[in-house]
């Protein structure tokens, strides 16, 4: 998918190439839902639809948009798909370090420890 969307932005652009890929996502995963949506209702008439669902839950789209367009452009600036993959599970432990040293998203506070910045070293190192 990386390949592709940086091929389709080096010939138009970044923000194209990830609102395309973004957009046969949505039509295909609204499609899938419909359908499954059909038949369960088919099977259980009496589904309870729950309202207490929490706002953030909704955000993945959204950080997986920024991930297309990001790799769209450093792909195509020169950086290695590898090292790009790298650099973006280095985003995600930093992120999953922070939230977990707040509690943010209702998880469980933890400190953050020396071991948790080797890990991050250590994906760098094997990435160079």
């Amino acid at each position: 998918m990386v390949t592709s969307n940086s091929l389709l932005a080096l010939n138009t652009n970044a923000i194209f190439a990830s609102w395309f890929a973004h957009g046969i996502g949505a039509c295909v995963i609204l499609t899938i839902f419909l359908f499954s949506f059909v038949m369960q209702f088919k099977k259980d008439k009496t589904q309870k639809v729950t309202k207490n669902i929490k706002w953030w839950l909704y955000l993945g789209g959204v950080v997986g948009a920024f991930v297309v367009i990001l790799s769209s452009l450093v792909i195509n600036k020169g950086l290695s798909l590898s090292a790009a993959i790298s650099l973006i599970l280095v985003g995600q432990i930093l992120f999953g370090m922070f939230s977990d040293s707040i509690g943010l998203f209702g998880t469980i506070k933890r400190k953050i420890l020396l071991k948790d910045f080797i890990v991050i070293v250590l994906v760098l190192a094997g990435s160079y």
